[in-house]
């Protein structure tokens, strides 16, 4: 129902007869409605008997109060009374309360307007009245306490209103605004008292509890009956293997309406009915995350229809419970008297944040229970891993503290003032052995943890196979001269020229092959190393290529038992503890060539037969037509007298392998260093002694500083052609300070980063930031000085030395 009245109709007729009812007749009727305001009754009996009283003492047909549910919320009816008159003549209609709402008034509620003409009254839902109720004039007054509108006051009347009654109205107005207002605070006080104790009980019964379905029970009924709702539901979200969300309910109300209605719930009921259907009123929760409310579901595009029988929905309120930006419920209300609005959603952001809460404890709590099942299915590999682990720490403690005491005591031993030389250079030669092992071993660690984390990458070059081969026999031939093993070698032609790959990845799978082959070989005994393409088997993993290039490594070792072939490249595995013992090794070798063979594209494919050794070959795929499929002839086969020789010792090892490092003199004689000079900034002393050892030995003028700040100091005062920087350093690091040096000029002074971080992106962060080049700890003399030849422009300025010494110095620059 609706009413308007035209602007002219505010104006108080001026021809109507005034009620003969003086001033002290109204003070008694204004006393009368605080009287029965004051009554400590509920809201709706005190404005019933107001209406009763207005109704009474105006004789008046209709009374209506309508108030504001919430503070923006729409009016709902407080109070109806009617004469006998009017009820009579409206048999058949039921003048109750919830017979309208603001819905049918069309939202005119707070219009103001007072009409004695039957014709300018309008009905907009409700012919019935202006048709057959004799209904001849209307007031509506707002009811207004500290600027808001709070209500609305309403009077229908079957002859014309007079401008003393309606002063009589006016007169009380601010009465009955007060008691709503204060109607009002109380309600919202109490609404959030209950919200609060609902909150609370939630919380309570969930960790009391050990039937949860009763928890969500109880807080759907809670959200009923705060927000007075009909019926509603409280579900989880999830998403289906197509991304699309549904949900799922821990709760909600029973409305079956038929056999099959009744049926499918109490099939469902226990493990939760799912409703994937996104064409809702619901399902637009699910998609936008945002509330729904309709207060005309029938007319809302949005609503998918209900089904035939289904208890009618005259209202609805949708609302995501959100955990951050990730939706884990949806709570949905239905049938509220006056309908939703936003006021009721804001109201309940603090329980909907409880809900969540419960929630995703409630999922947490799932998933416990699902980790605590898998975990027991898995126990007996969990011991197994941690067994591996155990045997690993123990290796690696070994592994790491057989060459930390071979530093320590061989260190000891140099300080020793009566040493004779020839022995002292054999103890310098073990500690440098030593050295390298234990940086090998820190090396495959990384290595394996950088694989473990998806962090390694892999370069693309090209690279020869020849070039790989001849490598490998160069890098292990002392090692195998060491223990009189014979390294035969032969490449079976056809093979590429060259092939793509990454060549450093490629060589440590090699390596470890091989090393593993020399250190289970037994003195006396041979080693082959092949190289060969060969077509790619109908079985095989690299089906996509037609052709592979095949390396091999076969020794004759003890061989592996058929049981412990696939657990070959476990982490931390050795196939028994007499291995370790004995041969030494971490377990991580094969398992790091595994997972770099994946990366590169290829494949690792093992052979043994315990008694006569292993068969280790890494296969690499090869693109259609690079080389033909003929079939194989031996073109080439090596066994040069230096890797057959089975007399050379560890020692002679290291006395010839010193040839070809860091010879100073050599490189002294060679460049004219003293015509440039140098910045050392490194927080070490230690690693400042060395370098400064190194360039005296050189003769390369040179200055140290400490830490960053220091070194800026340094630069601003003396001029420098290059500068060596450490990149962890007190007081300013290495990146700040060369930002600070760029900033100050220095843009073209050469700055070498020096670090121990080593991989790959450390590089390059390095030459992102502006830095010459890299250098890593532990330093490696002849890179160092490589560096300074090319970024102090002295390749040009070099004199040829005399005899071998030019010879070896070319062959290191070359390097």
């Amino acid at each position: 129902m609706s009413f308007h009245a035209r602007p002219e109709e505010h104006v108080l007729p001026t021809d109507l007869p005034e009620c003969d009812r003086g001033p002290r007749e109204l003070d008694s009727f204004v006393a009368q409605v605080a009287l029965r305001l004051a009554r400590p009754r509920s809201m709706m009996e005190l404005f019933n008997e107001v209406a009763q009283l207005v109704q009474t003492a105006l004789k008046i047909d209709l009374v209506q109060i309508w108030c504001r549910d919430q503070a923006e919320g729409p009016m709902v009816l407080l109070a109806r009374v009617a004469s006998p008159a009017l009820c009579t003549s409206a048999s058949s209609w039921s003048l109750t309360p919830d017979h309208c709402d603001e819905r049918d008034r069309g939202g005119q509620l707070d219009q103001v307007g007072w009409t004695n003409d039957s014709t300018r009254l309008e009905w907009s839902t409700d012919p019935f009245w202006s048709a057959n109720l004799g209904l001849q004039s209307g007031l509506k007054r707002p009811l207004t306490w500290d600027g808001r509108v709070v209500g609305m006051f309403e009077l229908f009347a079957r002859r014309p209103l007079s401008p003393g009654e309606v002063a009589w109205i006016e007169a009380v107005e601010p009465l009955l605004s007060e008691a709503i207002d204060r109607h009002l605070v109380t309600a919202s006080m109490r609404r959030s008292l209950d919200l609060l104790r609902s909150m609370r009980q939630a919380q309570g019964h969930y960790i009391l509890s050990k039937d949860h379905r009763k928890v969500f029970d109880g807080m759907l009924n809670a959200a009923l009956e705060l927000t007075a709702s009909e019926y509603g539901f409280l579900s989880r979200v999830l998403t289906n293997d197509a991304g699309q969300p549904y949900m799922k309910t821990f709760s909600i109300t029973n409305i079956t309406w038929d056999e099959s209605s009744r049926r499918f719930y109490e099939q469902n009921f226990a493990e939760g009915l799912e409703f994937h259907n996104l064409d809702t009123l619901f399902g637009q929760v699910m998609v936008t995350k945002a509330p729904v409310i309709s207060n005309h579901p029938a007319r809302d595009p949005r609503a998918g229809g209900i089904p035939a029988g289904h208890p009618p929905l005259r209202s609805f309120l949708g609302l995501p419970i959100m955990m951050g930006d990730h939706m884990v419920g949806l709570l949905g209300l239905a049938n509220r008297p006056g309908g939703y609005d936003e006021a009721l959603v804001a109201f309940l952001q603090p329980f909907l944040q409880t809900c969540a809460g419960i929630i995703e404890a409630h999922r947490v709590e799932q998933l416990q229970r699902e980790t605590e099942e898998e975990l027991r299915r898995a126990k007996q590999a969990a011991e197994e891993a941690n067994q591996a682990k155990s045997r690993f720490l123990a290796n690696i403690s070994h592994e790491i503290r057989t060459p930390i005491a071979a530093l320590c005591g061989y260190s000891e031993m140099v300080l020793e003032p009566q040493m004779e030389e020839p022995e002292r250079r054999q103890t310098l030669l073990a500690i440098r052995r030593n050295s390298r092992h234990l940086l090998e071993l820190v090396d495959d660690i990384l290595d394996f943890s950088k694989i473990e984390a998806g962090e390694m990458t892999i370069e693309h070059c090209p690279v020869s196979p020849r070039w790989i081969l001849e490598d490998l026999l160069t890098t292990m031939g002392g090692r195998a001269r060491s223990k009189g093993i014979a390294i035969h070698h032969r490449i079976v032609e056809p093979i590429p020229d060259t092939i793509t790959t990454d060549p450093t990845r490629l060589r440590q799978i090699l390596l470890n092959f091989l090393s593993n082959a020399i250190k289970f070989t037994d003195r006396d005994k041979r080693i082959d190393l092949i190289l060969q393409v060969e077509p790619v088997p109908a079985s095989g993993t690299l089906h996509s290529a037609a052709n592979r290039l095949v390396f091999t490594v076969e020794d004759q070792g003890p061989g592996i038992a058929p049981e412990n072939l696939s657990r070959l490249f476990q982490p931390f595995w050795q196939v028994d503890g007499s291995i370790t013992r004995r041969y030494g090794g971490t377990g991580l070798g094969l398992s790091i060539s595994q997972r770099l063979a994946e990366l590169l594209g290829g494949v690792i494919e093992v052979e043994s037969e315990v008694g006569r050794g292993s068969r280790f070959r890494f296969a690499l795929p090869l693109q259609s037509g690079v080389v033909p499929c003929v079939a194989p002839t031996v073109v080439s086969t090596g066994q040069t007298s230096s890797l057959v020789s089975s007399t050379t010792s560890s020692s002679e090892e290291d006395t010839q392998s010193s040839h070809s490092e860091f010879q100073p003199r050599l490189w002294a004689a060679r460049y004219p260093w003293s015509s440039r000079r140098v910045l050392v900034v490194e927080d070490s002393p230690d690693i400042r002694n060395l370098i400064r050892w190194v360039f005296k030995t050189l003769g390369l003028p040179a200055d140290f500083a400490e830490n960053g700040r220091v070194g800026i100091e340094c630069a601003l005062s003396q001029s420098y052609d290059l500068i060596l920087m450490d990149l962890s350093m007190p007081e300013l690091d290495g990146y700040s300070t060369l930002e600070e040096l760029r900033r100050l000029g220095f843009t073209t002074l050469p700055v070498v980063a020096l670090t121990a971080h080593a991989f790959a992106e450390d590089r390059e962060k390095c030459l992102a930031a502006g830095f010459s080049a890299h250098l890593t700890k532990p330093i490696g003399f002849k890179p160092l000085v490589e560096t300074l030849v090319r970024l102090l422009n002295l390749e040009e300025l070099a004199t040829p030395s005399a005899g071998s010494s030019s010879t070896a110095t070319n062959s290191a620059a070359s390097g």
